[in-house]
Formats: structure tokens, C-alpha cells, sequence
């Protein structure tokens, strides 16, 4: 089992991996500084997990420090640096979490692969691209994840911040659910799909070097929210649905056959079986 240094460790997406990979044997040793400063002391682990960020987050519920770009950058970047000089070859794998925003906007059909060469339109996109930069020139061995937007129930009780969360927040709040959009589509990703690929990248399926995008399957809009109305329904909230324009959708949409191809078996969970997951958890 590993010896593992999680950076953003107390975040949505930092506690449940956290609470899988200790479940599966390994030592988790969270974070105890804040960037862009960075450890005092060497870190010394068999693998660094850099998921600390600031910015980015989904159109409807932005990641604390976007407001000023500079102040991301520092964190994104200058205290990515500063994490990695601290390493000094004491930690042999580095994975990052990058980010779909690394593409910028891809016309139609949306669809990116990770040969795509990165065009970043936003702050928080350029700054994961840099960070990119960093840990391929580091000379360390490592992995780069780029994930779409997350959602799900996290075992402390938190749901993060994608869209799907907040129409949920409204039905439940207002009894009716937006029916956002058309046949624009999306490919939002259930929180255990991605801590999946985690736990098997660190379970010795690791791929040097390589680069993948971890998404779910891809959705109509109108199609995911109807299939979220009648969840709901099913939990004994029905709403009634709202025709809306669509408020922001994704730039991209990810091909994620790389990471199927290399980790065999692994498929997003089935939108329906996600969805009254999520559903079942918020009215709990």
C-alpha cells in the first residue's frame, strides 16, 4: 500500500478520496499548508495527489479565488511550483488534476480527445495548462487527469457545485425543475466514477506519462433534466418542469476512450442509476 500526500484534501472532491483510498489500505497524509506558499519541510511520500486549486468550478457555484486572477495564478501555479521544488526527487509519481477548461471552446460537434492541442480562453484553464507544463518538466513520473464537471454525493454530506445540484436545490425548494436547454450536449461526471480511476491508478495500474479525460457519457441537456424529473418524482418530490434557455454549457465535451482503453472495465455509472443516487442522498 502507498504513502500518499492529498492536497486539497478537505474540498468535495479531496474527502472522498480520501475516505476510498484509506479504505483500500493506503496512508493518506492531507495537506497541512495552504499555497501558493507551499511545505515547509520535504514531502516525502510514495505519490503526490494535487487536487488544491483555486477558481474554476461550474457555472452556477465558482471556486473560491476566481474573483481575482492573480491571487488563482499564485495558488494554480507559482504555489504548484513551489509544491514541486519541495519534493526534490523524494516523491517518485506525482497526479495531477488538471481540467476540461485546458481546451477552451471546441466548435462543433464539442468533442475533444487528449491529443486535441490545448487552447485555453479562461484564467482558470491557462492556469492548469501552466501547471501542466510544470509537472511534465519536472522529471518526475506522473499523471495528468482532466475531469469534467462532478457531481454526486460525497460521504461528508457535501454535493459540490455543478449545475445538477443546484436544479435539484430549486425543484426542492420550489417544486419546479428547469428544463434548461435542448439537444446542446453534456457529459457531467458522477463523483464515484472519478474516484474510481483514482483508486485503480493507485492500485498498480499506473501509466507513466500519460494524460486522460475522465467524463461521463454524453447527454442532451433536455434529456438529463427529464430523466432528473422523474427521479425526483420517484422520491416523492415531483416538479413540475420549466422551459428555459440554456444559462451556460460546457466549452467541450471530453472522449474519454483513452482511459477505457487503459483502464479495462471502467464505465461512468448509467446516468439514471447516478442520478437517484444523488436524489436519494439529498432527500435522506
Amino acid at each position: 500500500m502507498a504513502r500518499i500526500h492529498l492536497t486539497g484534501a478537505g474540498g468535495y472532491l479531496g474527502d472522498a478520496l480520501r475516505r476510498r483510498l484509506e479504505a483500500d489500505g493506503h496512508r493518506v497524509e492531507p495537506a497541512d499548508y495552504r499555497l501558493p506558499e507551499g511545505p515547509v519541510r520535504r514531502v516525502e511520500a510514495d505519490l503526490l495527489i494535487h487536487l488544491a486549486a483555486a477558481g474554476g468550478g461550474s457555472h452556477h457555484l465558482r471556486r473560491p479565488g476566481g474573483e481575482d486572477p492573480g491571487l488563482a495564478r499564485a495558488v494554480n501555479v507559482d504555489g504548484f511550483a513551489n509544491l514541486l521544488d519541495r519534493l526534490d526527487g523524494r516523491v517518485p509519481r506525482v497526479l495531477f488534476f488538471s481540467s476540461n477548461a485546458v481546451y477552451g471552446d471546441v466548435p462543433p460537434p464539442h468533442v475533444a480527445d487528449e491529443t486535441r492541442p490545448p487552447a485555453p480562453t479562461g484564467a482558470y484553464g491557462a492556469d492548469k495548462l501552466a501547471a501542466e507544463r510544470l509537472v511534465r518538466a519536472s522529471g518526475l513520473d506522473f499523471v495528468i487527469l482532466r475531469p469534467c464537471g462532478v457531481f454526486g454525493p460525497s460521504p461528508g454530506g457535501n454535493y459540490g457545485g455543478s449545475f445538477l445540484n443546484v436544479a435539484i436545490d430549486t425543484a426542492l425548494r420550489e417544486g419546479r425543475l428547469p428544463l434548461l436547454g435542448g439537444d446542446q450536449g453534456i457529459d457531467s461526471l458522477f463523483l464515484d466514477d472519478l474516484v474510481t480511476v483514482v483508486a485503480r491508478l493507485c492500485a498498480d495500474e499506473w501509466r507513466a506519462g500519460e494524460t486522460y479525460n475522465v467524463a461521463g457519457d454524453i447527454v442532451a441537456v433536455r434529456d438529463l433534466m427529464t430523466v432528473l424529473a422523474a427521479v425526483l418524482a420517484r422520491g416523492g418530490r415531483p416538479c413540475r418542469l420549466d422551459p428555459g434557455p440554456w444559462s451556460g454549457g460546457p466549452a467541450v465535451l471530453l472522449d474519454t476512450r483513452r482511459l477505457r482503453r487503459d483502464l479495462p472495465g471502467w464505465r461512468p455509472t448509467p446516468l439514471a442509476v447516478s442520478l437517484e443516487r444523488l436524489v436519494r442522498a439529498r432527500l435522506a
